[in-house]
Formats: structure tokens, C-alpha cells, sequence
């Protein structure tokens, strides 16, 4: 018997009313919400025994056999139905209290508003059996439509009951978080297979290809199919939800539509992104990388931008975490989750292009960026196991020099950088040049996937960057750090490509070489009256010379590294070159203003020498040596410490903390000729500028 069927047989027989009122909305909203979940559950078989089954079991039992396929519809269908049985109540309620003719109508109207909150209570404890079973396991696009379905329902539901659904909200928190941890698994492992059989070659991609055209990443993308919802805003009053249309209706028209509409996006994706990830597996199953698609032009398509399997995988995860925290309240948990997978991207794109034969110069800050990422990367749960056990700390030296010191911490800086994980590129082979094109490959794809992180970085502020709880604080501070490393990578980039180009030219014995030359004469002419340079140019310039034959085989041509990429390496020698030569010139311990005015003909020797090699100009990095030269005189000729300290400022991202005090040294201590004590206050004084600007 229908609630209206029931109202009609109690008017005659007022016995006990609302007693039968709340029976018949009780079984009401047990009846609607079996009725529509059976129904989708014999949609998934054509077994009549095994459909005679399914009708008599209790719905608890039948939300077990709900297909993930037909899931967010019969969730959609339930709340259709609980929203019809509230909206009766509601206008049996508008109908008691509007009626003038009858005494006991409005007697009778209290008890059957007390009603409402039992009849709510019902619906929440059926809707809590509906999320149990296949809420953790369906595709995110799913939970996501299942999760804003069931908060209109709550909105719907307290202003329809007058009451809160603390209990539900806090169910549906957990099962978020739940679901959010087992899709970070599902992420971290996929990424990490991915790493493990990356050839490291770049994806062919469209000429015009760019950030805009992955679509997942564009304001207002939803990887969901469109919602339906009339109205998806919380209702103003306990009224309006009444008058308004039934929100969950009409799903049967649109989800055959929504269905097809994906389809086409995909497809029309997939003509940009020459390689699909599939990206409807559920929480759980790693994904595997579709089949390459074939190139749109003959020959292959290429752009500006370096694409590999591995980043392609990485950045349709960011879409998707985006997504979840503009919909979900999951606090730090979903960005820390985000940011662990960029690290882990970031950093073995670093141990895979990272040279162990030539020296890494890093700064400080760069140092520690990458050791951040690398504890951070042992600490997790989901990476510890590829990484091996950090070394023992070696015991401190008891004395350091000054000199001594920036060979020391290299020392240290390579003695632990492990990779987390395999390399399947040949990067051991002189035949290709130690895998450059990999290494190239690997370093360029950071450009890419910083374009795709600024861009999704106003999104993300207005999401953590608001609200001044401690939690937000936590965030915004999280938030803030992960960018300044997004923004350290093209630092990290150059110091990398660096580091290559000095495996390739030879230049390590160059800064002793430097070191052995008499730079504390007073005459600038031989015996002749000719200027001449030192013998390091010369042998410099045969290295370089080395070097260029090396890239003129046409290996770089071969592997799909053109013209672009030789002059980046070769721009990245160049400036190894300078950075050994300044090295060098800090060694110096005793130098005139005769020894310094060589040192500048020296540097004019050597890059006319590589003029004659490369058609790049001006020759990079000049400048470098020019100003380290000049540094001489500039701090000879300060009348302070004050002065001092401006031009340390000025350079104090140019050169390292130690060659600035080798520079003093030799310069402004030695000709002001300071006592111990004042030189080693203005040392100290180096020592925390570069600690606070680095």
C-alpha cells in the first residue's frame, strides 16, 4: 500500500496515526530504494535462477551485486526515489497545516513534523549500505559524480528534517580519504613501473603542440561525465528544495549521451597526444601505456617541448589530483600525495641524466632540494623499498680549508644520489656518447612539466592559499615550497647539462694547471716584449677541440637531437669552460695587478679560440670571468666592510662561497693586510650572506 493509499485508509481511522504514518514512510523508504537497486542489479544477468535469487535478497545483500558499470546510475536512481518520499511528507505537511475546515488535521500536524527526523534517519542509514561496498573501488570520475549526488542529498535532507547529518559527513570523509589513499597507491605504482621501462626517448607530438591542448588540464574540464543536476547549489530555505524539480531525475536521457560525448573527447584527444594512458582503471590496478598511436605526418610529428611515457603518465595524474582537491576537502593529504609524485619524476630524472664521471656543481639550495626530495622519497611508504639504506655519516675533518672545503662537499654530493629506479637506456656506451640523447632526453622533459604545473598554479593557490587555520597555514607553507622547486628545476636543468658537457671535455686538471702558473710577476712582456698567454689555453682549447669533433660525428642527427639541442650542449660546455677557469683563477693564492691584466689576456686568448670552433655569439659565460678578474681591483680599491659586502651580494649567486673568500683573500685582506681577528669576522660575514640569500 502506497503513503497516499495509507493517508487516505488513517483519516477514517485515526486510531494510532502517526504511528501509521511513520510505519508507512519507513517501509516506503525501504521499498523505493530495494526496488531500484534490484532492478540495476538484474540488469547484470540473464541467469533467471540466479535473478530468482536476487529478488528476495535484503538490500544490504543486493548493494553488493551492484555492476561498477551501472553504480553511480542506481545511486542516482535511489536518491531519486528518497527525494519523492520526502517531498510527499513535506506536502502532506503543507496540506495539515494549511487546513482550516478540520481541528484534528492541525492536531495531528505536529507529531507528523516530528517525523521527519525518523524518516531522515532511515534514509541515511540506507545510504550509508549503498557507499559501503563499491565506493572505494570505482573509477574516480565515479566516486566523484557518487560524492556531489550525496551531498545534495544531504543538503536536501537537513533542511527537509531540520536536523544534521553529522554522521553520514563524516562517514563520506573517511571513505574519501580511504579512496584517496588507495588511488595515491594506484599513482605511485603505475608511475613507478612506468620509470622502470622508460626508454627515455621522446613521444612524437604535434608541431602545435602545448599546454592548452591536453584538455584535461583546461578550468572546467571534468574527466567525469557532465552532472545532470538541475540545481547543483545547496537550497536557500526548507522550501525552495520542495518547489524545485526533483533534482535526480531524467538520468536515464542524459547518461547514454554523457557516454558518447567522453568518447568523442577522448578520441579527439588522442589525435594531439600521440600516446593514451588508460585512464579507467580502478584504484589498485597499476595502468599500463596504450599502444603508441601513429604519428599524423610522415616522418613523425615534433614541437619544441620533450614529452616521455613517463611524464605524459605523471601529468594526467596531476589532472586528476586537481580535480579531487577542487571537489574534496582532503586537506594536506591530496597535495602531499601530488607533490611526492613530482618529486620522485623530478629526482630520477636527475640520477639518469646525472654524469658520475664530472663534477655536479650545485648551490646550496639546489643541494638540498634534491636531498629534501630524496629523504622524502626514503620516508615514504610507497618508494622506501627502492632506495638503499642511506651510508654512515663519515666523521667530520678537524681542520678544513678554505681552499679544501668545496672539494670536500662534492665528495659527499656523490657519494649518495641513488636512482629509485630501473634504467633501461644504455647509458654506458662511448659509441653514442654515453646515452647523451637519453640524458637529454630526460633533463628537457622538466621544461614541459614545469609549463604544466605553473599553469595549473592559480588553481591550486585559490585552493590552499585561503583561510588562516593551522591547517591552511600547513598547506599554503606546503604549497609554497613545492613551486620554489618547480621553479629551482630550470637551475637544477643547467647544472645538469653542465655536468654532462664536463664528462665530455676533459678540464678537470685545468684549475691546478691555473693554480701552477706564476700570476705574482711584475712584468706583463717576455724577453721579446710580446704578451703571452699561459700554457692551460692551449690545452683548454685542444679539449674543446675534442669535444666539437665529438658532436660533429653525427650521433646527435641520428638519435633526433638537432640543431636546437647540439648548441644547448655545446652553450653548456662553453660555460663548464668559464666555471673551470674561474675555479681556477680562486686557487690562486699570490697575484699582482700584472698578474690579473694576464689572466684577462688569457681569458681573450681562449675565447678567440672559441670563436674560431663555434658560429654561437657572443661566446656565453665571458662576462663570468671578466667580473671575477675585475673583482681583484673592485675590492682592492672598497674602503669597508660595507663595500665589501655589496659586491659579495652582487655575486653571490655567480660564484661560490668559497671562491668569493679565495678572492678576498688574495685581494682586499691581503692589501688592507687586516688582522686575524678582522679577517676572519669579514669571512664569517661571507659565510652567513650566502646562508641567508642561498
Amino acid at each position: 500500500m502506497c503513503i497516499r493509499d495509507r493517508y487516505q485508509t488513517s483519516l477514517f481511522d485515526q486510531t494510532d496515526f502517526t504511528a501509521k504514518m511513520r510505519h508507512s514512510f519507513h517501509q516506503a523508504v525501504k521499498h523505493v530504494s530495494k526496488e531500484a537497486v534490484k532492478s540495476y542489479v538484474l540488469l547484470g544477468t540473464e541467469d533467471l535462477d540466479v535473478q530468482d535469487n536476487l529478488k528476495v535478497m535484503k538490500f544490504r545483500e543486493l548493494c553488493q551485486h551492484i555492476q561498477s558499470k551501472h553504480y553511480c546510475c542506481c545511486v542516482k536512481a535511489v536518491f531519486e526515489r528518497f527525494w519523492d518520499v520526502m517531498r510527499s511528507h513535506w506536502a502532506m505537511l503543507q496540506h495539515h497545516k494549511h487546513s482550516d475546515a478540520n481541528d484534528w488535521l492541525k492536531q495531528v500536524h505536529t507529531p507528523l513534523s516530528e517525523l521527519r527526523k525518523s524518516v531522515w534517519d532511515q534514509v541515511k542509514r540506507r545510504v550509508e549500505h549503498l557507499l559501503s561496498f563499491h565506493l572505494a573501488t570505482c573509477k574516480v570520475e565515479d566516486m566523484l559524480r557518487v560524492i556531489e549526488y550525496t551531498k545534495k542529498l544531504m543538503d536536501v535532507g537537513e533542511l527537509y528534517s531540520e536536523s544534521d547529518s553529522t554522521m553520514l559527513r563524516g562517514s563520506i570523509a573517511n571513505k574519501t580519504s580511504q579512496y584517496f589513499r588507495s588511488f595515491h597507491q594506484a599513482n605511485a605504482d603505475e608511475l613507478a613501473v612506468v620509470l622502470d621501462n622508460e626508454p627515455w626517448i621522446p613521444i612524437p607530438v604535434r608541431p602545435d603542440f602545448s599546454v592548452r591542448s591536453i584538455k584535461e588540464l583546461q578550468v572546467g574540464f571534468s574527466l567525469a561525465h557532465p552532472l545532470k543536476l538541475e540545481n547543483t547549489s545547496a537550497p536557500d530555505s526548507a522550501h525552495e528544495w520542495a518547489t524545485d524539480p526533483n533534482p535526480f531525475a531524467g538520468l536515464d536521457e542524459g547518461a547514454e549521451g554523457e557516454s558518447q560525448a567522453l568518447d568523442d573527447e577522448d578520441e579527439g584527444t588522442e589525435q594531439l597526444l600521440l600516446t593514451e594512458i588508460d585512464e579507467d582503471a580502478a584504484p589498485g590496478d597499476v595502468r599500463k601505456p596504450r599502444k603508441r598511436a601513429e604519428t599524423v605526418e610522415a616522418g613523425g610529428c615534433t614541437s619544441g617541448l620533450v614529452l616521455t611515457n613517463a611524464s605524459m603518465v605523471l601529468i594526467r595524474a596531476i589532472a586528476r589530483y586537481i580535480m579531487i582537491m577542487e571537489k574534496l576537502d582532503l586537506g594536506t593529504e591530496a597535495l602531499a600525495g601530488l607533490v611526492l609524485l613530482c618529486d620522485l619524476y623530478v629526482y630520477d630524472v636527475f640520477t639518469v641524466a646525472y654524469m658520475h664521471n664530472a663534477e655536479l656543481d650545485m648551490s646550496p639550495s639546489l643541494n638540498r632540494m634534491l636531498q629534501v626530495m630524496r629523504n622524502n622519497l626514503r620516508k615514504s611508504p610507497y618508494y622506501a623499498p627502492r632506495f638503499p639504506p642511506p651510508p654512515s655519516e663519515a666523521p667530520a675533518e678537524k681542520t678544513r680549508s678554505i681552499f679544501s672545503m668545496k672539494k670536500s662537499e662534492d665528495k659527499e654530493v656523490k657519494a649518495d644520489w641513488p636512482c629509485p629506479c630501473t634504467v633501461m637506456a644504455n647509458l654506458d656506451s662511448p659509441d653514442d656518447l654515453f646515452g647523451l640523447h637519453h640524458r637529454y632526453t630526460a633533463l628537457k622533459s622538466l621544461s614541459f612539466l614545469r609549463q604544466v604545473l605553473e599553469s595549473v598554479r592559480v588553481r591550486l593557490s585559490e585552493r590552499f592559499l585561503k583561510g588562516a587555520s593551522s591547517s591552511s597555514v600547513a598547506q599554503a607553507s606546503l604549497l609554497n615550497d613545492f613551486y620554489s622547486n618547480v621553479e629551482r628545476n630550470v637551475e637544477l636543468e643547467y647544472a645538469l647539462l653542465r655536468n654532462i658537457a664536463k664528462s665530455m671535455i676533459k678540464l678537470d686538471h685545468i684549475p691546478d694547471q691555473i693554480n701552477k702558473c706564476a700570476w705574482d710577476t711584475l712584468e706583463l712582456a717576455g724577453t721579446d716584449g710580446e704578451l703571452r698567454g699561459h700554457d692551460f689555453v692551449p690545452a683548454m682549447l685542444a679539449e674543446a677541440k675534442v669535444f666539437f669533433s665529438r658532436l660533429d660525428s653525427g650521433l646527435l642527427n641520428e638519435y633526433g637531437m638537432g640543431a636546437e639541442a647540439t648548441e644547448t650542449i655545446v652553450k653548456a660546455a662553453i660555460e663548464a669552460c668559464m666555471a673551470i677557469m674561474v675555479e681556477g683563477f680562486s686557487r690562486v693564492k699570490k697575484c699582482t695587478n700584472e698578474g690579473r691584466v694576464t689572466m684577462s689576456f688569457d681569458l681573450k686568448q681562449f675565447q678567440m679560440g672559441l670563436q674560431e670552433m663555434t658560429s654561437i655569439r657572443p661566446i656565453p659565460s665571458v662576462q663570468l670571468v671578466e667580473e671575477f678578474i675585475k673583482g681583484f681591483f673592485v675590492l682592492n680599491d672598497c674602503n669597508g666592510e660595507v663595500e665589501v659586502m655589496d659586491w659579495v651580494v652582487k655575486h653571490v649567486h655567480d660564484y661560490s662561497e668559497e671562491q668569493v673568500k679565495s678572492l678576498l683573500m688574495v685581494s682586499y685582506v691581503t692589501f688592507k693586510n687586516l688582522k686575524r681577528k678582522t679577517r676572519n669576522d669579514l669571512l664569517e660575514s661571507v659565510s652567513q650572506h650566502y646562508k641567508e640569500l642561498l
